[in-house]
């Protein structure tokens, strides 16, 4: 009985001196610790809770802006995948080469290397480095260039731009006229006609963005040369009234039809890709049309008036009002017809008229011939003028038969 007594008396002491402990602890805690009331057992967690809301109250006073407080990850896409800036610094395929001497020969040369089998695209940049390499006089680099033209086209996918077409117009109109002191018509006119052919030609691309200022300057250069003919002589008049009077040659006479050709052309072309002929094609073909246009206006004044006069001056008024002036006044998009341009075709036509009854008054031979028989009629003299004549030219072989014998 003393010993349970005894055991009971050590567990109370025991019980007593940890509660003291415990009182202890809460009344140290209780000072250093804002709130009295919280346990000594809670208190780390009250800790870890009064840091985070702090922290939470002091979030937006530390945002900086994003261009200055960028993560690891923004950083490390960003010198992995360079910027526009940078790209567009990195060389092209003409500045990697580097030729001493630039000519359209070498820039094509280096290009097709360099955007074989489609493994990379051609800038349009070096385009036009190619295009402004052309020398004057070298007919073979206005040559290369409208083989540019094509090539680039149809196997690398390239898209002809305003600028390139501009450079390219220029810069083989510039090739192509002879680098002479003096340059008389016919060159000019065969420069003219070259570089109207490749802008006729929808391979090339020029269709699509060529502009009217261009197209101006290749018919004036036209008109020119044209002009210069008809200074020195040359009768540039294809259907003539008198064929007697036309003395070119084929190879000249092939030139006039070519510059006629062509300047009706580029009007139709012209008209044509201002009439939006895109609305008439299915879904495939008007997509493709699309991709390539970059313009769609069509021949102003100046453009009318310059491919009028040419008319004029080798198919005559009929061929101006038919081919030049009727396309463009049946679109529906065309005003009315300038009345300078009206004016110059009435001229040509009175002119024309004039010319045919000067014509039509009888030669002084059958003037002479009806004087001295006055009872024959006008058809039977003029018979008789033409066996004469006739008569008189057997006569003439027959003595260089005999004169070669």
């Amino acid at each position: 009985m003393n010993t349970l007594i005894a055991r009971g008396a050590e567990k109370s002491r025991c019980l007593l001196r940890t509660s003291i402990k415990s009182s202890a602890l809460s009344t140290s805690a209780g000072a250093s610790s804002p709130r009295s009331d919280v346990s000594a057992r809670n208190q780390p967690h009250m800790m870890h809770a009064t840091t985070s809301s702090a922290s939470a109250g002091n979030c937006y006073t530390n945002i900086q802006p994003f261009s200055a407080n960028t993560s690891s990850w923004t950083r490390n896409f960003s010198s992995e995948a360079p910027s526009q800036q940078q790209q567009q610094q990195r060389p092209s395929a003409i500045e990697k080469a580097n030729p001493p001497l630039l000519t359209p020969g070498h820039a094509i040369r280096i290009l097709q290397i360099h955007g074989a089998n489609q493994a990379q695209l051609i800038r349009r940049s070096d385009f036009v480095k190619l295009c402004e390499s052309s020398r004057p006089g070298k007919k073979r680099d206005a040559k290369v260039i409208a083989t540019a033209l094509r090539e680039f086209k149809r196997n690398n996918k390239f898209v002809l731009h305003r600028e390139g077409a501009s450079a390219a117009v220029v810069g083989m109109m510039r090739s192509s006229i002879p680098n002479y002191k003096v340059v008389y018509g016919k060159p000019r006119v065969e420069a003219a006609v070259f570089v109207a052919e490749q802008v006729l030609d929808e391979s090339t691309g020029l269709y699509f963005a060529v502009k009217i200022e261009d197209v101006d300057g290749v018919l004036s250069e036209l008109q020119q040369g044209l002009s210069e003919l008809e200074e020195r002589g040359m009768n540039v008049r294809l259907a003539a009234p008198n064929e007697e009077d036309v003395e070119e040659s084929g190879d000249e006479c092939k030139m006039l039809q070519d510059a006629q050709r062509v300047t009706e052309g580029l009007m139709k072309l012209l008209v044509k890709r201002r009439s939006r002929p895109e609305n008439k094609m299915k879904k495939r073909a008007k997509r493709g049309y699309l991709k390539l246009l970059q313009l769609n206006d069509g021949p102003e004044d100046s453009t009318l008036k310059l491919a009028t006069q040419i008319a004029l001056a080798i198919g005559g008024s009929a061929s101006a009002r038919k081919n030049i002036i009727a396309p463009y006044a049946d679109a529906f998009w065309s005003g009315e017809v300038d009345e300078s341009i009206l004016q110059l075709v009435a001229d040509a036509e009175a002119k024309e008229l004039t010319e045919k009854r000067v014509l039509r008054l009888p030669p002084p031979q059958l003037l002479l011939l009806l004087q001295k028989r006055r009872h024959l009629k006008y058809t039977m003299a003029v018979k008789m003028i033409q066996n004469n004549q006739k008569s008189q030219r057997r006569k003439l072989s027959l003595k260089v038969i005999y004169c070669v014998r």
